[in-house]
């Protein structure tokens, strides 16, 4: 008799589980909020951006601009589109600003080793994607912990429905004819002498590299000047941060030239003194191959940034 009453407990405290159970189930649905939104992908041809609509369930406006977030990351429906976000790059914290209306995103690192064109898309789409909410004004964008700069080395500030580029074929063509200022040296190699030229560049280049690019070819059509660029030098990337203009250039920059003090000197400031013609530009870190050098050719310490010289000008 006692081993039925026993049983009977053991069901009454299995069925009050299961009641106790649903009825949570039921409480949590209640306080879910369902949803479609539109999230952009990237056509085949890499040109412009493509929506795709989602289903979504979430809470409240927190979990929701997470939900949105994790769905950028998805691999599209449509096979014949392309992801906005790449694999190495995460959305590591994003946050709303009810004050303000603007949704606050932070990309990891990685988000600086993606060409210019991805970085377009990636911000552009992303940015329409919370755009669409009508309690959002703009997405600002951080890289890390620092807010998201653009060739120029500009902060980007807060994008609006209306800044977002969905297109790009017709951004590629757009040109602007940019005015560089270069240092050469004279005939006798004991001064710098500033050679200015007219270039067009096109809206997504940096002008920094141009201007390197320009330098390394040499000087124009007066024959009176030299390049103090060794030969076989090729600029492997250049980067501008916090005022700073790191130039990265191939081991041939080292190697090839032919040393000494006057003409070591007059190399480097022919760069330096041409990269901080340049508005934003402060100084300018050296690297080779991607690293730090302590010297050069054996007379200037090498591993920390140059500020402009101008007693080696020729006036």
């Amino acid at each position: 008799m006692k081993k039925k009453k026993s049983v009977k407990k053991v069901w009454k405290l299995i069925l009050v589980v299961m009641i106790i159970g649903v009825a949570a189930y039921l409480l949590n649905e209640t306080l879910v909020e369902k949803t479609q939104v539109t999230v952009y992908c990237v056509d085949k041809t890499e040109t412009k951006l493509v929506s795709e609509n989602r289903n979504i369930k979430y809470k409240d406006t927190e979990d929701l601009m997470k939900k949105v977030a994790d769905e950028l990351k998805k691999d599209p429906k449509d096979k014949s589109v392309i992801k906005l976000i790449p694999e190495n790059v995460e959305i590591e914290n994003i946050l709303y600003n009810q004050k303000d209306k603007v949704v606050e995103i932070s990309l990891s690192k990685d988000f600086n080793d993606l060409s210019s064109k991805e970085k377009i898309f990636m911000t552009s789409g992303i940015a329409k994607t919370f755009n669409q909410f009508d309690f959002v004004e703009g997405v600002k964008f951080f890289v890390g912990e620092e807010p998201m700069k653009n060739e120029n080395g500009e902060e980007i500030g807060v994008i609006t429905e209306n800044d977002v580029i969905t297109d790009t074929t017709q951004q590629a063509q757009e040109k602007k004819e940019v005015e560089i200022k270069l240092y050469f040296t004279n005939e006798d190699a004991s001064s710098l002498i500033r050679e200015t030229r007219k270039t067009i560049i096109s809206s997504d280049e940096k002008t920094e590299k141009v201007l390197i690019e320009e330098l390394i070819s040499g000087p124009g059509i007066d024959g009176k000047l030299i390049s103090p660029i060794p030969k076989g030098t090729e600029l492997k990337d250049i980067e501008v941060k916090d005022g700073i203009c790191y130039v990265d250039f191939n081991e041939a920059f080292k190697t090839n030239h032919v040393g000494g003090s006057d003409l070591e000197r007059l190399t480097i400031f022919s760069i330096v003194n041409s990269l901080t013609e340049i508005e934003e530009i402060n100084k300018v870190q050296f690297l080779i191959e991607g690293k730090k050098s302590e010297i050069y050719k054996g007379h200037y310490e090498f591993d920390k940034p140059f500020e402009r010289d101008d007693s080696i000008i020729k006036k």
